[in-house]
């Protein structure tokens, strides 16, 4: 049986990462309208096509090594953090997808919630239009730590575009 036969215009890994930068900027979008069924919908497609790069990546090379490789890569903390962003990407798609997860979860993802915007005396730094008494996203870790909707998919596509160069992959 032909493998292709259901695929659209996707032809290799390369191809989800670019979509996952337009989901990134449909993402952005969608928080700059303050629409709530905007906002979701962006945050489940971003999700599931970050995670689900891993599994085109897997099928690029027949080698094991390579697809222990990628999933080390999705689930293995950063060097620098207690947590791999990859991971809460898969943790936000499968329980989205799924309705729950029905397994552990593989990140330390707590909540992902909405939350207006705080502003500080300090410094305010927003990758954004959002209007001053708008909303975004956070997600929250076991640790505490926050992350910002917008400043996570920014990362998440960093992470990948890193693992492509690292991996001379075009």
């Amino acid at each position: 049986m032909n493998k292709d036969y259901l695929k659209y215009e996707f032809q290799k890994s390369r191809d989800l990462l670019d979509k996952l930068e337009r989901e990134y900027k449909r993402l952005k979008d969608a928080i700059n309208s303050q629409d709530q069924n905007l906002i979701a919908d962006s945050i489940f497609n971003f999700a599931v096509t970050a995670y689900h790069i891993k599994d085109w990546l897997k099928e690029e090379k027949t080698d094991k090594s390579w697809k222990t490789a990628v999933e080390k890569y999705v689930h293995d903390k950063d060097n620098d953090k207690d947590e791999n962003i990859l991971s809460i990407c898969g943790d936000i798609c499968n329980s989205s997808k799924h309705r729950y997860l029905n397994s552990p979860n593989k990140s330390n993802a707590t909540n992902i919630q909405n939350s207006s915007i705080k502003v500080s005396k300090d410094q305010i730094t927003v990758d954004s239009l959002i209007t001053i008494n708008g909303y975004t996203v956070y997600i929250e870790l076991n640790s505490g730590e926050i992350y910002e909707i917008l400043s996570f998919a920014n990362q998440v596509i960093k992470r990948w575009q890193d693992f492509f160069i690292n991996n001379s992959i075009s």
